[in-house]
């Protein structure tokens, strides 16, 4: 997974919101991902990034039908993907998903065909 990621461009991450945070699993895969940065050179200081310049986009899953109510979560985890220097292009919230009758909206199809455009060019 790590030379896959070293050799990639771009990165597409996605994990449903489960009781206000990414699921375990995708925390998991989160919590592993500490070779994209390297150790400070003196206490305090930042972790540089082993792999930046990636473009990454994000997309999360919730059943609850305001986009905004995990908002701090899905910042939180952005923000990680950043310290990894990784540039994050979008981030698409589908929200209201446990409806039975729920279809994904035309417009949040059409935001992600545009970020995919954006993460190859």
């Amino acid at each position: 997974m790590y030379e896959d990621i070293k050799s990639a461009d771009a990165v597409i991450f996605g994990s449903p919101i489960y009781f206000y945070q990414v699921t375990g699993q995708a925390k998991i895969w989160m919590d592993r991902m500490y070779p994209c940065i390297d150790l400070p050179e003196k206490p305090g200081d930042s972790f540089p990034a082993r792999y930046p310049g990636k473009k990454i986009v994000t997309v999360y899953t919730q059943g609850n039908p305001d986009k905004n109510a995990f908002k701090s979560s899905i910042d939180f985890t952005d923000g990680v993907f950043k310290v990894f220097g990784w540039d994050v292009v979008d981030t698409i919230v589908c929200a209201g998903t446990g409806a039975p009758d729920y279809r994904v909206p035309e417009d949040l199809l059409k935001k992600a065909f545009e970020d995919g455009k954006l993460i190859v060019l």
